[in-house]
């Protein structure tokens, strides 16, 4: 199975940060190397780098580690010393990028994999800081079947095998769309 945290930044962090990457956006460093994203289809389509020493970009990484704290405490993780161990769980941030993404840019189906060598839980955070009206007009309609295009632009998780049956069989749900 897999779980879902999800929350708002607060307007005033979230205006913070937008305002940091469109100020340092002609000086990140490109990322599309390391990613699978297709983000070319526009002038300003880019795939750029943050600088986590930067104040602001920590600012958010220790947001993202209290929130994997709650997140592994109210799921009750199995880990040494119990419960009061998750308050002190040595989160760590890998990597951390932003996505300039623009009609007809896509990222094709992947997974954020952790070296299994590193013998370690790891988390994937999207934080969708511009969202164009387009996209906000799509609301909740996300059904693939003659969808007219309902899930363009929505992020697609999947974590199993999924037929349109599986209802029928009282088979839990396996994937979800977010707007």
């Amino acid at each position: 199975a897999i779980t879902f945290l999800e929350g708002n930044l607060p307007r005033t962090m979230l205006d913070e940060l937008n305002a940091h990457v469109d100020e340092q956006r002609d000086n990140l460093e490109d990322f599309s190397g390391n990613l699978v994203g297709q983000i070319k289809q526009h002038e300003r389509s880019q795939q750029l780098s943050l600088d986590r020493t930067n104040s602001i970009v920590k600012g958010l990484v220790n947001l993202f580690g209290s929130a994997g704290r709650a997140f592994l405490k109210s799921n009750q993780i199995p880990t040494e010393g119990g419960a009061d161990a998750f308050y002190k769980a040595p989160i760590d941030c890998f990597s951390m990028w932003t996505v300039h993404s623009y009609e007809g840019d896509y990222n094709p189906l992947h997974d954020h994999d952790v070296s299994y060598g590193e013998r370690c839980m790891a988390f994937s955070v999207i934080l969708y800081c511009k969202v164009p009206p387009q996209i906000l007009e799509l609301g909740k309609s996300t059904n693939l079947y003659h969808n007219g295009g309902a899930t363009d632009g929505c992020t697609y998780f999947t974590w199993g095998t999924n037929t349109f049956s599986d209802h029928l069989q009282l088979k839990p749900k396996q994937d979800r769309y977010v707007v």
